[in-house]
């Protein structure tokens, strides 16, 4: 006995409905712990400014190789949520960049949870029995609260501290140095500048103050006769690469040669 049978190229919304609810419910049971692993608790003192399901924005500041960069933390029912820059900060005038963005994932790492903070009376007791010196790695700091307790700690035992920065910018202090005749950070003026020329500089998107000066310089990027232009030599593609009217594509070594 031969039967006839029929395709169907569509699906129906019914199917799809039960198809979505399956991977849903596929999804949360991969998330569940074993029962009794959590314990949910109201809060006790909620904060008379959290809104249920509400959005509260608060000013703070983040610090970025040693500088500051201020702020605007989006929270949640009390989680953070996003960080953008805070238009009164001048190091960032409201502008943002990538690494801005992703510093709300270092209050949800995993490490977190399973490391114990040490209270200061807990240091202290510790110093009261070193009788060696006392080394700490730390970032480095402008925080003048930081620099008090490294004051305390250098009053009991001898410290030394090591600054260590993924990104250092020793190079460009020495460089400064050679220039003005001390190490100084660079302020640029972006509004004010016809032309800029960066040797491997990616002063959009990696500097301390790139937000603030990627805003003033939007201001001169409107077509026109006003409109500035940037040329840009670098080994690599960046965010002010990208942008630039005029790339040219060097290796590092020859960044010197191309000044």
């Amino acid at each position: 006995m031969l039967a006839t049978l029929t395709t169907r190229d569509g699906v129906t919304r019914r199917e799809a409905l039960r198809a979505l609810a399956g991977a849903v419910a596929a999804v949360q049971a991969s998330c569940y712990q074993r029962p009794g692993d959590d314990v949910i608790a109201a809060s006790a003192d909620s904060r008379p400014e959290l809104v249920p399901a509400g959005v509260t924005r608060y000013a703070t500041t983040l610090s970025d190789g040693g500088f500051a960069a201020g702020v605007i933390a989006e929270c949640k029912d009390g989680w953070p949520t996003k960080l953008d820059g805070n238009p009164a900060h001048p190091a960032t005038r409201g502008g943002s960049t990538a690494i801005l963005q992703a510093r709300v994932l270092d209050l949800y790492d995993p490490q977190r949870e399973h490391g114990t903070c040490a209270a200061w009376a807990d240091v202290q007791r510790m110093l009261a029995v070193t009788r060696g010196p006392v080394w700490l790695v730390l970032p480095p700091q402008t925080s003048p609260a930081v620099a008090a307790l490294l004051a305390t700690i250098a009053a009991r035992v001898e410290l030394h501290v090591v600054w260590d920065e993924p990104v250092a910018h020793a190079a460009a202090y020495a460089g400064a140095r050679l220039a003005f005749g001390r190490p100084v950070e660079l302020v640029l003026d972006p509004a004010r500048a016809t032309v800029v020329a960066a040797l491997d500089a990616d002063w959009l998107a990696a500097m301390p103050m790139s937000p603030a000066w990627a805003r003033a310089a939007a201001a001169r990027r409107a077509p026109g006769p006003a409109m500035s232009r940037y040329w840009m030599a670098a080994p690599m593609v960046t965010p002010t690469g990208s942008l630039a009217d005029e790339r040219l594509a060097v290796r590092g070594g020859e960044i010197a040669s191309v000044a």
